[in-house]
């Protein structure tokens, strides 16, 4: 037995229904002039369906509100103070209520517009905003010294000797050592806030030479220069005499270093004073050193 592909719905239901059926397919208000092409549109393929894009939502906007508010503290000393037969107190409510950090409110809010919508209750601990807070106090004068003495412009020293770096030192002959006036010097820096400023003064104390042998000196000064054009009198208090040589070392140099420490102390506006840990700068240096040996020869009474 065949069974049809499509039903011949005139023949499966009765008119009245299948007339009805083809008005809502086609829109009609007269079923039948319109019931054969509805079934012909039923039986064609679905047109394809077209999205539409969802639209982006409008921002909410806030809506303002009236409140009353009332001190639930200021309350509690009414009631005590009627109890006791106490003076006239603060109001408790509205525009002539103080404000106390730290106690407890109550709000009673409606949206002040058209409608004002359900009372809404809330209770809160007042802080007070930024702008009523008390002020901070300044940073002490040491604290504003050890600002100030981040900025004191410290050089690294530039070290010298006699005979020059990359010269010929010679065992057994004083090395002269000397650092430029440039570093020997004091350094100052400010710092400042509203009401107090510091001052922080960097002073040279001595200059310490590590001769790169375990071995160093202090000088309590600079260093003197040595003048190639003077005469032989000059001195020094500063100098360093080697009694090896660097061959043996792993360079072939000894490699030396001149840190110079400074004292730093403070004077603020306010008369206090005070000392700050001594600064220090480093720099380094190579230094050859050889030696010279003496030749003794004899010669004859003719010369």
């Amino acid at each position: 037995m065949r069974v049809p592909l499509v039903a011949n719905p005139a023949e499966d239901q009765p008119a009245s229904a299948f007339q009805q059926r083809s008005a809502w397919a086609t829109g009609g208000d007269t079923p039948s002039a319109h019931a054969e092409s509805a079934v012909e549109t039923r039986t064609q393929p679905a047109e394809p369906v077209t999205v539409e894009e969802e639209t982006a939502a409008e921002p909410v906007v806030a809506r303002p509100q009236r409140c009353v508010y009332t001190s639930v503290s200021g309350l509690v000393r009414q009631a005590a103070a009627t109890a006791t037969g106490g003076g006239v107190l603060a109001p408790v409510r509205g525009d002539g209520m103080p404000w106390v950090e730290g106690e407890t409110y109550t709000s009673r809010c409606v949206y002040d517009d058209a409608d004002p919508g359900p009372v809404q209750f809330d209770s809160f601990v007042y802080q007070a905003p930024d702008a009523l807070a008390p002020t901070p106090a300044p940073p002490s004068a040491e604290v504003l010294a050890l600002q100030a003495s981040q900025q004191v412009p410290l050089v690294v020293p530039r070290p010298q000797t006699a005979p020059p770096p990359g010269g010929e030192l010679l065992v057994g002959l004083p090395t002269w050592l000397w650092i430029e006036p440039a570093a020997w010097q004091s350094f100052t820096a400010t710092a400042t806030v509203p009401g107090i400023s510091v001052t922080v003064t960097a002073t040279p104390r001595y200059v310490v030479w590590q001769m790169g042998n375990d071995e160093e000196i202090t000088c309590t000064g600079p260093g003197t220069p040595w003048d190639p054009a003077g005469d032989d009198g000059q001195r020094t208090d500063c100098s360093y005499t080697y009694q090896w040589v660097s061959a043996h070392e792993p360079d072939g140099v000894y490699h030396a270093s001149a840190t110079i420490t400074w004292a730093v102390t403070w004077t603020a506006s306010t008369g206090e004073t005070g000392t700050l840990a001594d600064a220090s700068r480093t720099a380094t240096l190579d230094l050859a050193v050889t030696e010279r040996q003496a030749v003794i020869t004899y010669g004859t009474p003719d010369g």
